[in-house]
């Protein structure tokens, strides 16, 4: 199952281009301090494409431990051509509620970002 999901991101994720991987990757980044509580700094591992956004593992520099969390992105307007953050799961905390991926949607990447939606 595994395999059939990696196979799936290698065919769409070209689509979607660099430009949106690398800012999927921005935004999920910017997720990671508001669900950690804390600024510390963290070194991002390596990033893994899937079919529906992003997995980041990272190494969180305050315990050393090395850590994933995955973000989610669906299609938003008319056309489909943006996205915005649909979903969050965390390696210790597991999904994260709706309720929990708006606030932080709409309140924390909305201060950092001007906006929550991705073109």
């Amino acid at each position: 199952m595994k395999r059939k999901a990696a196979l799936l991101a290698a065919l769409i994720l070209p689509a979607c281009g660099d430009a949106a991987l690398e800012r999927q990757v921005a935004v999920c980044r910017q997720v990671i301090p508001a669900l950690m509580h804390t600024d510390a700094p963290r070194d991002l591992v390596r990033q893994e494409p899937r079919p529906d956004g992003v997995r980041l593992h990272y190494r969180d520099e305050a315990s050393g431990a090395r850590r994933w969390l995955d973000c989610r992105f669906g299609p938003v307007g008319e056309d489909g051509s943006a996205i915005v953050l649909s979903g969050v799961t965390l390696d210790r905390g597991g999904r994260q509620s709706d309720i929990t991926v708006m606030l932080l949607r709409e309140f924390w990447l909305a201060r950092r970002e001007g906006g929550t939606t991705i073109r």
